[in-house]
């Protein structure tokens, strides 16, 4: 999250009347930038960035995604349990760690519940919560 205007912030604040907990900004959770697509609409450029062509003046995919995990693990180091409110690209990078679709789009503003590995289910399961 970043300054006190960004909507995630915003968000995490509003969510945050009701829980009562904790509210921890951890920077390696701001989203990516994009540089001169900015703001854009996801065009052939996004998917070239995806796979590594970095437009002028953006953050290169495999470093935020990086940067994202780095965050994801800082956050999962707080005592439990743990709300992350974030934009959608740092849920590619939960997306990769529990190896689930990376082609399956997060629901715009929607909570999703990551529940690990157990004995009972060898793989992460994400359940979209009001779904």
């Amino acid at each position: 999250m970043g300054d006190s205007h960004c909507p995630v912030r915003v968000t995490a604040e509003i969510v945050n009347r009701q829980l009562a907990r904790p509210l921890i900004v951890i920077d390696a959770l701001k989203e990516c930038g994009l540089g001169v697509h900015e703001g854009q609409s996801r065009g052939d450029w996004f998917q070239a960035w995806r796979r590594g062509d970095t437009p002028d003046g953006a953050e290169p995919y495999e470093a935020f995604i990086a940067r994202a995990l780095a965050g994801i693990n800082q956050a999962l180091a707080q005592p439990g349990p743990v709300l992350i409110v974030s934009h959608a690209g740092v849920y590619w990078a939960i997306q990769r760690h529990g190896q689930l679709d990376p082609n399956e789009l997060l629901p715009n503003c929607r909570p999703v519940r990551h529940d690990p590995p157990s004995a009972a289910v060898p793989g992460w399961i994400a359940t979209v919560i009001g779904a």
